[in-house]
């Protein structure tokens, strides 16, 4: 008896040593080699964590709801917005990943950010024909203020918002006098209306109200996920790294 329980604490933990194993992962820099317990997560687990949100900081829809050139307007497609929308919830909802609080909650934080994503992205595409439809978005106060009753009303309304918002890119930029003859050209068209509107839209609505999603896992979240990610593990050693 006593044999048998020498051999069984002996064993025991070599059952747990069985049970580590190595996953190698790496970011922009570096390469890694981290152990983990088999018991807790799977290799396909830490896999999507790392690669679907540990590593996903942008936006995650992809299809264009804004254009440079209004002869670039048929191409939009709601149709394809609302396809994308619906695999990428679905896909976030369904993700195998590990079952840690922090993360189990961060995916909740890309799904709300999805949502915000696809609801902008709609709303802009719908001012399109209906630029009133604007007025209905919440999360941007400021932005509808500034650019909403211009593109409602058009005409010379919607034109002198275009030239302001030109000569505030021209500011920013290292070619104004560029933009200022690309401003007069257009705008000396007879589709002048129609530029003015394209433009208003892309790099005035669009640009300011992008900046209120709430983009998870922007810059300055960066330590905090790595700090989580790295905690998944019982140790991680690097392999090697680029020079930055």
């Amino acid at each position: 008896m006593k044999r048998a329980i020498v051999i069984a604490a002996l064993l025991f933990p070599l059952g747990l040593m069985a049970q580590v194993r190595t996953f190698k992962w790496g970011d922009e820099l570096c390469e890694f080699a981290s152990t983990y317990e088999g018991a807790k997560y799977s290799e396909k687990q830490l896999k999507n964590t790392l690669d679907h949100l540990y590593r996903n900081t942008g936006p995650m829809l992809a299809t264009d709801v804004t254009v440079f050139n209004p002869d670039k307007l048929s191409s939009l497609s709601m149709e394809a917005l609302d396809k994308e929308y619906r695999e990428k919830k679905a896909e976030t909802t369904a993700l195998d990943i590990v079952n840690v609080p922090f993360w189990q909650q961060y995916r909740q934080r890309k799904l709300r950010q999805l949502e915000q994503e696809y609801v902008l992205k709609k709303i802009t595409l719908l001012s399109y024909d209906n630029p009133a439809v604007l007025k209905t978005y919440k999360n941007a106060p400021d932005c509808v203020a500034k650019y909403a009753d211009a593109l409602i009303k058009g005409g010379e309304t919607l034109v002198a918002v275009w030239k302001a918002q030109v000569e505030e890119q021209c500011k920013h930029n290292g070619s104004p006098e560029r933009l200022r003859n690309e401003f007069a050209q257009n705008n000396g068209s007879s589709r002048r209306l129609e530029y003015a509107r394209t433009e208003v839209t892309t790099f005035g609505w669009w640009n300011c109200a992008n900046q209120h999603l709430d983009y998870a896992g922007s810059g300055d979240e960066y330590p905090e996920l790595d700090k989580e990610f790295r905690k998944l593990f019982i140790k991680t050693s690097t392999i090697q790294c680029d020079e930055p």
